[in-house]
């Protein structure tokens, strides 16, 4: 069973090297917690401003995300991050954006509202109780498609133009036994699965919610 796009390209770059995957799900901070204290043997990490940790051995990048932007088409279209000003911005509590959106948030020049899931931001958004929605557009095309009508996924458009998301990576503890190997070993099956078309294949899988 996967867990999405990105647990599945993982699975299938350690399987290859003889290594099986189990996954749990938590918040970011016990996520690291738990590297540093060698309580899991790695995790999925989204950001690498907040990873100066010493322990952190860092994979290279498995997918980089494009962003969406979403609008209702009842609102002018977005251009830059100055048409976003003094309006109210979707976040889901489980994202790290990148450093100009935290910029713009921290001055209080776009009002943060946060959801704990894509699937409420859209709702929100087609309520009309936020204005803009920040998100992958990867992952946002079959939230859409699969949870909402096709009427109200004609309100809404976006923007790729203006936000951007960092890229995801594997991080393990670098002083845990075989740790270099594994990361060596992950790095070359993630570059075989780029050259061979899997990753893309995962990726066209994913945006037909085969899984």
């Amino acid at each position: 069973m996967y867990f999405g796009m990105v647990p599945r390209i993982i699975s299938e770059a350690l399987h290859s090297q003889g290594y099986d995957v189990k996954y749990r799900f938590m918040h970011w901070s016990d996520a690291l917690d738990g590297i540093i204290t060698e309580e899991f043997d790695g995790a999925i990490i989204w950001v690498m401003e907040d990873l100066n940790h010493p322990a952190f051995l860092i994979s290279d990048p498995i997918v980089h995300y494009r962003s969406a932007l979403y609008y209702r088409k009842s609102l002018p279209r977005p251009t830059s991050s100055d048409d976003l000003l003094g309006f109210r911005m979707g976040l889901n509590s489980h994202y790290v954006y990148d450093q100009d959106s935290y910029e713009l948030l921290k001055d209080n020049l776009i009002l943060p509202i946060e959801g704990h899931s894509d699937l409420t931001n859209f709702q929100y958004l087609i309520e009309g109780r936020i204005d803009y929605f920040l998100t992958p557009l990867l992952t946002s095309k079959p939230l859409l498609r699969n949870n909402f009508p096709k009427e109200q996924q004609q309100q809404l458009d976006y923007s790729t133009s203006i936000f951007k998301f960092p890229p995801t990576h594997l991080i393990v503890n670098r002083y845990r036994d075989g740790s270099d190997e594994i990361m060596n070993q992950f790095n070359a099956s993630l570059k075989r699965m780029e050259n061979n078309g899997t990753i893309d294949r995962y990726i066209r899988d994913f945006r037909f919610s085969k899984y």
